[in-house]
């Protein structure tokens, strides 16, 4: 189990200083890891992810999980919605 935690820590890593670079990419890709952290014990990485969203998520980025159709990113949907109903 540390493996895993220690790869996905990584691609968090990777994935924030993607943002830098390309703030769509790093955050999709944050998104799609949080998919995977669902059914982990690694809240740590999950509520990292989080605060990002509600940092800079935005209209796009919600359809983007909407279409996913998937019960596992109700949380970031709800963060999503919060954010642009306080603007």
């Amino acid at each position: 189990m540390y493996d895993e935690y220690k790869e996905m820590k990584i691609r968090l890593s990777l994935y924030e200083a993607d943002f830098d670079i390309n703030q769509k990419s790093g955050l999709l890709n944050m998104i799609d890891l949080y998919g995977e952290l669902a059914t982990k014990p690694y809240h740590d990485l999950a509520n990292a992810i989080e605060q990002w969203i509600f940092k800079y998520a935005d209209a796009n980025l919600l359809q983007y999980i909407q279409d996913k159709k998937s019960n596992i990113y109700s949380k970031l949907i709800d963060i999503i919605r919060r954010k642009l109903e306080s603007k």
